[in-house]
């Protein structure tokens, strides 16, 4: 039953706009802007994997 209304919801949008309103609720709680308005960008380069040459792959700069 639970996974019904999960996929109904995830579906519709429904999930996502649950989402951003506990977002937005939870913020302006708090004394803050409702939406965001920074973001933080991190990656992770592949050392190794097994059939890929070694020229193809990088090292992250903080490794």
């Amino acid at each position: 039953m639970a996974h019904a209304f999960f996929t109904r919801w995830r579906d519709t949008g429904l999930l996502t706009e649950f989402h951003d309103r506990m977002r937005a609720a939870v913020r302006t709680a708090e004394g803050r802007e409702p939406e965001p308005t920074a973001a933080v960008i991190d990656s992770q380069s592949v050392k190794a994997a097994a059939g890929v040459r070694s020229s193809t792959c990088g090292y992250h700069g903080a490794n």
